[in-house]
């Protein structure tokens, strides 16, 4: 989980706090073996992504959170829409 979130962002990863993300990349990139350090590290559960996408929870529930999370990794939301276009004369 933490190699792929810091290898390439690819992932969206939930620390405890901030210090706790500084020491998770610490451990990460200068290893001690202290593995314990990524306790509590997570991914968003499904209604964090459909939260996170303006879609109202349980909208998903029909799907597995990892299909959840493409379909809704692909989406637009309403809002990112509106305001794209918001610029533009009619």
């Amino acid at each position: 989980m933490m190699r792929r979130f810091y290898s390439n962002g690819f992932t969206t990863l939930i620390f405890l706090n901030e210090q706790h993300y500084l020491d998770c990349v610490k451990e990460f990139t200068h290893p001690t073996n202290h593995n314990e350090i990524f306790e509590g590290v997570r991914y968003l559960n499904q209604e964090e992504l459909e939260l996170c996408q303006t879609i109202p929870c349980g909208y998903t529930k029909i799907l597995t959170r990892n299909q959840a999370a493409d379909v809704l990794g692909d989406g637009w939301t309403i809002d990112v829409i509106s305001h794209l276009f918001s610029e533009i004369a009619i």
